[in-house]
């Protein structure tokens, strides 16, 4: 998906809404400048240190390193101010009467402790904070951000791979040996395991749509995104089977803990990281990986995913724009908050792994992930994120919203 059609779909939804006529006839809508007040920045790559030994950076003393599923690491560095903790990432209170969520637990630096991070893929932290050139620094397994993910107490769950045939659409074997053939069964594993995932994410966000009242084309939109993300599954499970001895599948997923929010205010930030932000950039991704794709029936694939996920991002901006009319200053601050959180790390490729091999078979380098991400976050995300904002702080919004207050 080019970002020029992101940005005008996008756009385009927001701007033939009933609520954007109310909210913004006759208004001049605002200019997206490059600004501090613009988007988030993508975080900053692994190594871009200043060259200090752990021992010569003041922090705290990092807890030991844990482990990862496939060995890789992640280092990413945050200014104080914008590390994204368990309480935060997709925030909101439990109901509009409880308590904001404690403070984080910052060191003698100013860093957030290791127990309370995680990143913008839900990913909790392993290692850090280190202290470098201002930013705290922390160590995140590799994963990629996929859509929407199943989000459970602050961190993402996946289900477990398996072997089983039932989610693999019929897929050519790919002519891939050596390293790259096992990198790229656990990269599209990863990929599957998300989209299965993004299942349950949906179910919830149905639910939660019920409970806030949400008008029916909301729910419908919802109902037809679970139909989307069992044939993305099925289609990455495919693609990942493809670089396997026998078929891939998922493991039950663990849904345990599961609990749809009934606050506007949680609903509309969680919806503004998953559906404005992470599947806005999943199109994108989508696109540009398509675009690298060899094999026919992969570029095929991975364009449907896109378009999609475009879809599912329209679906998103205009929830988040639907509770912006009703909410009043806790939702506004939450999406507002929402939008300035960091965005993840472009994933590494594994050592080893001929770049040709790994871009031909649908894979982006870390150069273009960031690429794509940082003109969504300035061509897409920013010019509609200001749109909505200005719209929903016009007065006669706010009429609107003393209205509809009135009737309930």
């Amino acid at each position: 998906m080019l970002v020029s059609t992101l940005r005008q779909r996008i756009l385009g939804t927001l701007a033939t809404s009933t609520l954007f006529t109310v909210a913004c006839s006759g208004q001049t809508t605002p200019t997206t400048t490059s600004t501090a007040s613009g988007p988030p920045s993508v975080s900053s790559a692994p190594g871009s240190s200043s060259g200090k030994t752990a021992e010569d950076a003041s922090s705290s003393a990092p807890a030991p390193a844990a482990s990862c599923v496939d060995g890789r690491k992640e280092r990413t560095c945050f200014a104080p101010e914008s590390i994204l903790t368990k309480n935060s990432g997709y925030g909101g209170r439990p109901d509009r009467d409880a308590a904001p969520p404690p403070p984080p637990t910052r060191d003698a630096n100013g860093c957030v402790v290791l127990e309370e991070v995680m990143n913008g893929c839900c990913n909790e932290a392993i290692s850090g904070p280190t202290l470098e050139d201002g930013k705290c620094c922390y160590e995140f397994c590799a994963g990629s951000c996929c859509g929407r993910p199943l989000v459970i107490d602050g961190l993402a769950r996946v289900a477990e791979p398996a072997t089983r045939w039932d989610w693999a659409f019929a897929h050519a074997r790919a002519e891939v040996v050596g390293p790259p053939r096992a990198a790229l069964r656990e990269a599209w594993t990863r990929d599957a395991l998300l989209e299965h995932a993004s299942i349950a994410s949906f179910a919830t966000f149905t639910l939660e749509l019920l409970a806030l009242g949400a008008p029916p084309d909301l729910v419908r939109g919802a109902q037809a995104a679970i139909a989307d993300e069992i044939d993305h599954a099925r289609l990455t499970f495919a693609i990942a089977s493809s670089h396997a001895d026998a078929p891939l599948g998922p493991s039950a997923l663990d849904v345990g803990g599961v609990a749809p929010q009934t606050s506007l205010a949680a609903v509309a930030a969680a919806c503004v990281r998953d559906g404005c932000v992470n599947e806005t950039i999943a199109s994108a991704i989508a696109g540009a990986q398509a675009k690298n794709a060899v094999d026919p029936e992969l570029r095929a694939t991975l364009e449907r995913i896109a378009e999609d996920e475009s879809r599912h991002a329209e679906l998103g901006w205009r929830f988040v724009q639907w509770a912006l009319s009703l909410g009043k200053a806790d939702v506004r601050e939450a999406v507002r908050a929402a939008f300035e959180a960091p965005v993840a790390e472009a994933p590494s490729i594994p050592e080893g792994v001929d770049v040709a091999v790994w871009r031909a078979n649908g894979r982006l380098l870390p150069s273009e992930h960031a690429s794509v991400v940082r003109s969504v976050m300035e061509q897409v995300i920013a010019p509609c994120r200001d749109l909505l904002m200005f719209c929903s702080a016009s007065p006669a919004m706010d009429d609107r919203r003393a209205t509809t207050s009135a009737r309930s």
